[in-house]
């Protein structure tokens, strides 16, 4: 048995890219990053339900979970209408969702929380190492715990079939895990990734043996990206990518130099 991680971020761009790979590779098991309580609707999709009628059920459903739903189905609708194409390339694949619930809803309490102390830090001009670091912490403790558990989940699943893949913005935890339980694994990254001030943070946050002064630098770089991005962007989407656009430009740029500098 073997599972193929697919080591997506969660933007729509990537998401495309995603779905354009599977379109083309067969697998006989699908493991989606959504919550499991919609694995009924995304079944019920591939045997012929229409589009906004898999939405209509999603709101119905799960809009506690992932309230607001608006911006994950922006990340994901490529994917999501690219199943029944999956689905006809691969007519016995089995999808799985694996997402946990309570993170989701965590999650959405969490990010409240980050935009507090973002107001706060706007407002007042000063960081609260304490407040930040708690925040992050509590983050990656409660993520830490849903991982496993859908980790779990991909494993005692993946026996069901000879080839799987695995959609994950954690990709590479995910390959380690498997690999413990003895799966042969193939991890593959679509597309180009710059993390956001804040996602640098928590990543950080959670290796440990991070300074007072580097969370303080991180945090006044989060709160730049907000104003910079994304109350100048329609959506989280739009300053995603617009941050993307701006990364990628500095990497090309410092590339060239650097090229330039070995030939002069």
């Amino acid at each position: 048995m073997s599972v193929t991680v697919l080591h997506a971020p969660e933007t729509k761009r990537i998401t495309a890219k995603a779905a354009k790979y599977l379109k083309k590779r067969k697998h006989d098991g699908l493991f989606l990053p959504f919550p499991k309580e919609s694995t009924e609707f995304i079944v019920q999709f591939l045997e012929g339900i229409s589009y906004p009628y898999l939405m209509s059920q999603i709101k119905k459903e799960l809009d506690p979970i992932l309230a607001p739903i608006g911006p994950w189905e922006q990340i994901f609708e490529p994917l999501l209408k690219s199943l029944s194409q999956i689905k006809a390339k691969n007519p016995k694949l089995q999808p799985f969702c694996y997402g946990d619930s309570s993170y989701a809803q965590f999650n959405t309490e969490n990010s409240s929380e980050i935009a507090a102390l973002t107001l706060k830090v706007s407002l007042s001009k000063k960081v609260n190492i304490e407040e930040w670091v708690n925040i992050i912490q509590k983050d990656w403790r409660y993520r830490e715990d849903a991982l496993q558990r859908e980790i779990d989940f991909v494993i005692l699943n993946a026996t069901k079939q000879e080839r799987n893949v695995c959609i994950s913005s954690k990709g590479q935890y995910f390959v380690s895990k498997l690999q413990e339980e003895g799966y042969k694994t193939t991890l593959i990254s679509i597309g180009q990734y710059s993390p956001t001030p804040i996602e640098r943070l928590q990543k950080e946050v959670a290796q440990g043996n991070i300074s007072e002064k580097v969370i303080r630098e991180f945090v006044l770089l989060h709160i730049q990206y907000v104003k910079n991005y994304v109350l100048t962007s329609a959506n989280l989407e739009e300053a995603k990518y617009r941050w993307q656009i701006r990364k990628s430009f500095w990497k090309r740029l410092l590339f060239a130099i650097k090229k330039l500098s070995k030939t002069t």
